[in-house]
């Protein structure tokens, strides 16, 4: 607040409509940390609740799959069935999907070093078989361009519903 008072009363004294930005003299507030609700680091255990807690879902393999990469929830959302690679075991993570003026879009990754090979266990691997029959059951495309995550309707996923179905099985567990 006291950042865009301050930038009003510079441009009304560039404006000549007052003589001096009143708000030069003022003592900006300091801003305080953040308290986190839960755990920052959960232990095994913990991770292990919430996915058996969340696998009824439809995305429960998106938390999955995050849950065991350490991906970021635009990553998760940006892949394709073609960045898996079955005979490797590895996913490749080269786009994202971000929200754009509230639309979900798909980009580059920010940085070279974003962009790279994510090793798989075979339980994760487990978990993306099942996802894709499940996804060719629901008549959702599954070829190399397809997304791997997608809503409902077959679209691709908002990287923003993930973040928010974390949140919500979170609050509720």
């Amino acid at each position: 607040v006291h950042v865009v008072i301050r930038t009003a009363f510079t441009q009304a004294v560039r404006q000549h409509l007052i003589a001096v930005n009143p708000a030069l003299g003022a003592q900006p507030p300091r801003s305080r940390l953040r308290q986190r609700s839960g755990p920052e680091c959960w232990t095994a255990q913990q991770l292990s609740q919430f996915l058996a807690a969340t696998r009824h879902l439809r995305l429960h393999p998106a938390l999955h799959l995050a849950a065991f990469t350490g991906m970021r929830r635009g990553e998760v959302a940006g892949l394709r069935w073609g960045d898996w690679h079955t005979s490797t075991h590895r996913l490749s993570i080269a786009r994202s999907r971000q929200v754009v003026a509230g639309r979900s879009v798909e980009v580059a990754v920010k940085t070279r070093t974003s962009r790279r090979c994510i090793d798989l266990d075979a339980d994760t691997e487990r978990v993306l078989s099942a996802w894709r029959r499940r996804q060719e059951r629901d008549g959702h495309p599954v070829g190399t361009t397809d997304p791997i995550f997608t809503n409902a309707k077959g679209q691709p996923v908002h990287p923003e519903s993930i973040y928010q179905l974390f949140h919500r099985q979170v609050r509720r567990l």
